[in-house]
């Protein structure tokens, strides 16, 4: 009798288990995408700037020296002119190499800035998607509930349209899906020489992911191009 007891408890313990486990999975497919974008790209922002040097003392730290060096070449190569996207990373390589006798916090400091600007750019629509879109809510809701807020930020201040649509592309799927990649590859790859940094970053602009760099050059050619008047912050009514 004791041992059927114990079976019936457990039985009836994963019928409970599995109920809570069914019912979170409507939810999830009832819920939203843009909630769970929205706090990948920031985190993704925000872990990068993290890894970047920003102090004189870190040009000893060989994981903040490696993200520095690479992210000037990330960022000589979005601003060159070069046509070539081969002979783009080599001018990269070349323009970085040229800067190596300096410390890593100075040398990340273009890159610090451009993720500065990008955050204030994209910031707001970041902030919509909080007020409009609950991890519950469901998609129909959402987007009703984000096209009030788009609407009302361009009435607010006109050409936020142009910001909703950076953050729009930042967080497609092929993009974050791009970025994902790299990064990962990224952080397996997280120290070594300066050298090293420099063959990592040539290597992956011209062959391993030509797709993530063909996106940063897009998003950099829209934040050098186009005029965002509506930066972060704005108070927008949610």
């Amino acid at each position: 009798m004791a041992l059927i007891k114990h079976i019936l408890l457990y039985f009836r313990m994963f019928i409970v288990v599995l109920a809570v486990l069914l019912c979170h999975g409507v939810e999830m497919k009832s819920s939203n995408d843009k909630w769970r974008n929205s706090d990948v790209l920031m985190n993704e922002i925000d872990d990068y700037y993290s890894k970047l040097a920003v102090y004189i003392e870190e040009d000893g730290d060989p994981h903040k020296r490696f993200f520095s060096v690479i992210s000037l070449a990330m960022y000589m190569y979005v601003t060159s002119d070069v046509i070539d996207d081969v002979e783009r990373a080599k001018d990269a390589v070349e323009k970085t190499r040229e800067q190596l006798d300096q410390p890593a916090d100075v040398i990340a400091s273009p890159m610090r800035s451009l993720l500065i600007l990008l955050q204030s750019v994209i910031q707001q629509p970041l902030t919509d998607v909080k007020a409009s879109c609950l991890p519950n809510t469901a998609q129909s809701e959402c987007d009703m509930n984000l096209n009030k807020t788009h609407n009302y930020g361009e009435d607010y201040c006109y050409g936020y349209y142009k910001n909703v649509e950076l953050y729009d592309i930042l967080t497609s799927s092929q993009q974050a899906s791009n970025r994902a990649r790299f990064m990962k590859h990224l952080l397996r790859h997280r120290r070594g020489s300066d050298e090293q940094a420099l063959s990592f970053f040539e290597k992956a602009a011209t062959r391993t992911y030509k797709d993530f760099f063909c996106d940063m050059n897009e998003v950099y050619k829209m934040m050098l191009q186009d005029y965002f008047p509506c930066n972060f912050p704005m108070i927008l009514m949610t």
